[in-house]
């Protein structure tokens, strides 16, 4: 059985993941971490077998105005891609950002996804106090849960927001470009989380970006079960994917 699983875990596609901030990629362990993510640096971690098959590129990118940020997920993209080729190895991508809803979000997906098809976005965190409950967005201070709409953060000068709801964040953020499916605790009721956020992904329109309730690390197992299954019941099709904890992959 152990032969097994390794066999499929060698088969699996290598994540390569963009982190937008280095205060998330210190927090990583157990992976390599590209600190300069040019050409060079990503084809040899491609060519051998990168630690935890996973590959933590530092783009620094939330400190970068959004063209610039536009153009720098594009050129590692691309970049990884081509190193991918020369090594015979499959890769996915995957946006790591902040928990309290700030960066440029909507540009990197669509630069990272080549447009506005489906994005799965999985802002909580709950390990450090970051939980989605219906539909609203949470952080915890002492001991009050308190929506992140009404924190310091989204007061910030560069990336601040109005929106109280996570429906209105996505009108707000996108510039009215992207539109919301929230899979919230009601649907988790009926089928469970991971055919929930399988059916969601499946379902979704282009443009949809998917917003899962997630308020605890098995949760966030679960989520990651269901895109999983989503893989498998879509061979072939894609979406683009953006969370904050170090520990979520999505296909």
């Amino acid at each position: 059985m152990s032969e097994i699983r390794e066999e499929e875990k060698e088969l699996a596609p290598v994540t390569i993941v963009l982190d937008d901030d280095p205060t998330g990629t210190q927090t990583v362990s157990g992976v390599t971490v590209l600190l300069k993510p040019d050409f060079e640096a990503i084809r040899a971690q491609l060519a051998g077998k990168p630690q935890g098959h996973a590959l933590y590129v530092l783009t620094n990118s939330r400190s970068l105005p959004e063209a610039e940020a536009v153009r720098l997920i594009r050129r590692i993209k691309t970049d990884a891609e081509r190193a991918a080729a020369e090594a015979h190895t499959a890769i996915r991508f995957l946006l790591r950002g902040d928990s309290t809803l700030r960066g440029h979000v909507f540009a990197e997906i669509e630069a990272l996804g080549g447009g506005l098809g489906t994005a799965l976005f999985v802002p909580a965190f709950p390990e450090c106090g970051r939980v989605t409950r219906c539909g609203v967005h949470y952080l915890l201070t002492g001991e009050t849960w308190t929506p992140v709409a009404e924190t310091e953060f989204a007061r910030d000068p560069v990336f601040g927001y109005k929106s109280a709801t996570l429906q209105e964040w996505v009108q707000e953020a996108s510039g009215g470009r992207r539109h919301l499916k929230a899979v919230t605790e009601r649907e988790y009721a009926e089928s469970g989380i991971a055919a929930a956020i399988c059916r969601a992904l499946r379902e979704a329109e282009p443009g949809t970006i998917v917003i899962p309730d997630a308020e605890s690390v098995e949760d966030r197992s679960k989520l990651r079960k269901g895109c999983e299954w989503r893989k498998k019941k879509a061979p072939g099709s894609s979406c683009a994917a953006r969370q904050r904890s170090p520990r979520f992959a999505a296909a």
